[in-house]
Parts: C-alpha cells; structure tokens; sequence
C-alpha cells in the first residue's frame, strides 16, 4: 500500500507543476498525467502512469484533481483488489497515509480564513468532543492548530 501512496503522491506532484498555473481541460491535464513524467529525481528514463505502475508493482490508482476547493475531475487506473480482479473506479477506498497531513492543514487554513477561529488559539477552545490533557509540555504555552500543522515542539521557545 505504501508504494500504491508514494506513486500517486510522485505522479500528483508531477502533474501539480503543470496544472497548477493553467486552464488546462481535463482532457490535457488527463494527457500529461497518463503520459512520460519527467524529469524525475530517481533518474529513470521518463515513464507513462502504466510503466510506474508496473516498475513500483502498484495494482491501482485513484487520481483526483482539486481546483478551487472542489474535484474538478477523477479517473481510475488498474486494480483495486488482485483477489477477485475488481477494476479501481472512482469511488475505490484507498489509505491516504501521509497525504491526509497536507488535506487536513489545508481544511484548517481555510476554517480559519473563514474565520471559524485563529491558527493561534488554544486547541482545546476549539475542540468540542475531546480536550488535549494539560501537561508538561503544554504548561507552558497552550497548542495550537499552527503548531500542530508545523509539528513543532509547542514547548520550545520561537
């Protein structure tokens, strides 16, 4: 699974580059995600989607393209279950491991510019069902959701 994550990640932030700056149609964003990626840092020669797939041995990918807080498109490749031979669709559940860091601070950065509260605000004000216990290293300086999303030592001096 970790290898499934590590190439969507590679094959988003490659695609990121291009997408990123223009108003390409789904079309011509599908085109330079499906087609050679390069450069690349592991010095490969540049690969299709399908050549990754098959190099790293990742049965399938789910892509999704975020433009303006919203999917502005998806589309599936290969297997979601190598058991039964299930075809990978647009609404296959995949672990979303370290990619989930980036969503979330990306959720919390918007709650906070539409001012549902501060990066700088004690966490504990604004979580409802749970409390971050009070301890050594919140003694000091309460946590905050800036904090959390540097993952630094609240403790510390700035």
């Amino acid at each position: 699974m970790r290898r499934l994550i590590t190439a969507l990640v590679l094959l988003l932030a490659a695609a990121g580059v291009h997408t990123a700056v223009d108003d390409s149609s789904p079309a011509t964003m599908m085109a330079r995600i499906e087609g050679a990626q390069s450069p690349n840092r592991q010095g490969l020669d540049p690969l299709t989607l399908q050549q990754l797939m098959e190099r790293f041995h990742v049965p399938g990918v789910s892509v999704a393209v975020i433009r303006d807080f919203e999917i502005h498109w998806t589309k599936a490749y290969g297997t979601a279950d190598v058991e039964t031979g299930a075809r990978v669709d647009a609404d296959s559940l995949f672990q979303a491991a370290s990619i989930s860091k980036p969503v979330t601070a990306m959720a919390a950065v918007r709650a906070a510019q539409d001012g549902k509260f501060s990066l700088d605000e004690d966490i504990n004000s604004i979580l409802k069902s749970w409390k971050l216990p009070a301890g050594e290293f919140t003694r000091r300086q309460p946590v905050t959701p800036r904090a959390l999303m540097s993952q630094r030592d609240t403790a510390s001096p700035s």
